[in-house]
Order: C-alpha cells, then sequence, then structure tokens
C-alpha cells in the first residue's frame, strides 16, 4: 500500500457521470447569467462567448464605437471587475483632437493646405505642389502657431529667376540656350567667344555671374580642346587607323580600322594607341578574351 487512493477502474458509474454533466450545465447557465448582468451595466460594449466552459470561458469583447477587440476570461471580469475604458478611443480622440488644431491653424494660411495625416504625423503641401512639409502633430502645431512655412521650392524658382536675369542682362560672355522647366533642371549656355555649350547648375550659374569668364578668354584651350589634342596624337601613333569625322557638339570621334571596321569613340577615351582596338581582328587571331 502506497497511502494514496487508487484510481477507479472500468467505467465511471452512470450516477457519478449524471452528476458530472448537471454540474457542467450549472456552471454554463451560471456564466450566461453573469454574462448578461455584465452586458447591462457595459452597453457600450458587445460580450461574446469564445468558447463555453463555464466561468473559466473566454469571453471576447468588442467595442461598439471603434470595433476594438480584446479577450478576457469570465472569472476575471467577474473577480477583477471591467474597465470601460477604451484606450482605442482614447488614443483616436487625442488624435482627432491634434487634427482638429492643425487645421484651425491652417486656416490662416491660404497657400497652404493638409496632404496627409494619420496617428503619427501631419504633412502640408503648398498651393504651387512642389513642395510638402511632414511633421509630428506637436511640431507642426508650434510651427503654424508662429509663422508661415517657407516654401523652398518657389524659393529656389525665385533665385533662379533672379539669377537667369542678371545673367542675360549683364553678362556679354554666355548666351542662354535652355533654361529648363523646372527649377531643378540644369540651364544650358554657350559661350559667346568659343561657340561652347555646356550645362550648369543653380549654384555654377552664381558662378557664371560673378566670374563670367570663359578659358578662352584667358587664351586658354578648353579641357574639350586638350581632351581632342591627345586623342588625334594617339591617332597619329597608331597607323592601323584613320580618322573619318570629329562631332565636337557630341564630344565624339569615328575613326576607321584597315579592316574596314568603323567605330566610334568618346574623345575623351583615347588618350593611348592601344585604346584603339578593332574586335574582330582580335578575335580572328585569338587573342580577344571578351563574351
Amino acid at each position: 500500500m502506497t497511502g494514496f487512493r487508487e484510481p477507479i477502474q472500468g467505467n465511471v458509474p452512470y450516477y457519478l457521470d449524471l452528476q458530472v454533466k448537471e454540474r457542467i450545465e450549472k456552471l454554463k447557465v451560471d456564466a450566461v447569467e453573469r454574462l448578461e448582468l455584465i452586458r447591462k451595466k457595459h452597453p457600450e460594449f458587445d460580450f461574446t462567448f469564445k468558447d463555453h466552459k463555464g466561468l473559466s470561458s473566454v469571453i471576447k469583447i468588442t467595442c461598439k464605437k471603434c470595433g476594438n477587440q480584446r479577450e478576457l476570461i469570465l472569472s476575471n471580469i467577474t473577480r477583477d471587475g471591467f474597465s470601460d475604458v477604451c484606450r482605442v478611443c482614447i488614443r483616436n480622440a487625442k488624435y482627432d483632437n491634434m487634427l482638429d488644431k492643425t487645421e484651425e491653424l491652417i486656416k490662416k494660411y491660404p497657400d497652404w493646405e493638409i496632404y496627409y495625416h494619420d496617428r503619427r504625423f501631419v504633412k502640408i503641401k503648398h498651393k504651387c505642389g512642389d513642395y510638402t512639409l511632414s511633421r509630428g502633430y506637436k511640431t507642426m502645431e508650434k510651427i503654424l502657431s508662429e509663422k508661415e512655412p517657407i516654401c523652398f521650392a518657389c524659393k529656389k524658382r525665385k533665385i533662379k529667376a533672379l539669377n537667369l536675369k542678371v545673367l542675360k542682362e549683364s553678362s556679354q560672355y554666355w548666351e542662354i540656350l535652355d533654361e529648363g522647366k523646372t527649377f531643378e533642371d540644369e540651364i544650358k549656355i554657350k559661350c559667346r567667344g568659343c561657340g561652347k555649350e555646356r550645362y550648369v547648375t543653380q549654384g555654377n550659374l552664381i558662378l557664371l555671374i560673378t566670374r563670367p569668364q570663359c578659358r578662352c578668354r584667358y587664351g586658354l584651350p578648353s579641357h574639350y580642346d586638350n581632351e581632342k589634342v591627345k586623342a588625334l596624337k594617339a591617332l597619329d601613333s597608331n597607323p592601323e587607323w584613320k580618322l573619318i569625322n570629329i562631332d565636337d557638339n557630341k564630344q565624339q570621334m569615328t575613326v576607321k580600322h584597315k579592316c574596314g571596321e568603323i567605330k566610334t569613340y568618346q574623345v575623351d577615351s583615347i588618350v593611348y594607341p592601344n585604346d584603339l582596338i578593332c574586335i574582330p581582328c582580335r578575335r580572328a587571331s585569338g587573342m580577344y578574351r571578351g563574351y
């Protein structure tokens, strides 16, 4: 004998099984009654059984206002009580309050409008459509309460227009060919002395106003001219190639090999005689290992 009661062998007697079933049914009825009392006490929530196990039943709780769902055990609700405060509703109310403040502040500035918003930040857009400002609600409220935000797209556009106006009126050295469609596009200009064309950005445009001279004004060859001299020298040193044409606008050189192969190179890619390569001839001789 071990001192412990031996387990019942075989089938459980019918009267014990009946008592267990009655007990389970009583617990289920008790759980339903308790849940009805909770529903009457908290009408703003919807309570449903996820499983039916008496006081151990899992209750699915849904907020009727925001739809947020959570799960609790029925015995915990009856023992500890139920907090009828929905955190999601509180967070939504706080978010709506901050959004209302932002909408009220932005009405003072007709050039701006709310472009996008969520629970974390708000984005406003200028009427020009090229600039947006994204900040948190508290930071945006501070910015809008102090002064109107600056549209940097409009500011850059004005600076570009002013620089172009000064360059047209005062520059005797540069001719503007293309101003670009937007304020971010590069500007195409041409030297009136040597005819060289180039693209400049906003920052380089200011340098052209303060220092308008091209390299040709100092009697110096341009960078392209230097590259062109090197390429022609390399071509003269390689008797297998002959010059056909040079396109100064595209800065390209067209040459012909003794076998009849015609190729076009960028001028700045030809520095040494060995830079001129005829691939068909090398492939025929077995010296070309390319794919």
